[in-house]
């Protein structure tokens, strides 16, 4: 992209291309790396977002599998806390018992309501 931008401003300078016919071939090509440029943060903080995620996935399954090895060797009241800790709600209905735990969602299901959200705002919008 920088190669393109330099032929074309060397036309420009060698007067190849009036100022009308710079503005019309360099202006996209301007516009485009500026766009690349604004874009590469939020890439970034993506990239960054799915690293921790990574972590934390594997963060949860070696704190499961401790808790899955310890959970005979515990008292009751260590299991009823953590128990508390990790079920928000129980409902008891006629013919079921619903468990509502608490989870943190996946990095790929936070950005996906991420992009629906910002959809629904362009459509708005």
């Amino acid at each position: 992209m920088k190669h393109e931008a330099d032929r074309v401003y060397s036309l420009y300078v060698d007067g190849g291309l009036s100022v009308d016919q710079f503005k019309e071939r360099y202006h996209p090509a301007d516009s485009r790396r500026k766009e690349l440029e604004e874009e590469l943060p939020r890439l970034q903080a993506e990239i960054d977002l799915m690293k921790v995620d990574g972590m934390s996935q594997e963060t949860v399954m070696a704190e499961a599998m401790d808790l899955h090895a310890r959970w005979q060797h515990m008292q009751g009241n260590e299991r009823r806390r953590i128990v508390e800790l990790l079920v928000r709600s129980i409902v008891i209905g006629k013919d079921e018992i619903t468990f509502n735990i608490c989870y943190i969602p996946r990095f790929e299901e936070l950005t996906e309501r991420q992009r629906t959200a910002k959809g629904s705002r362009r459509q708005r919008g």
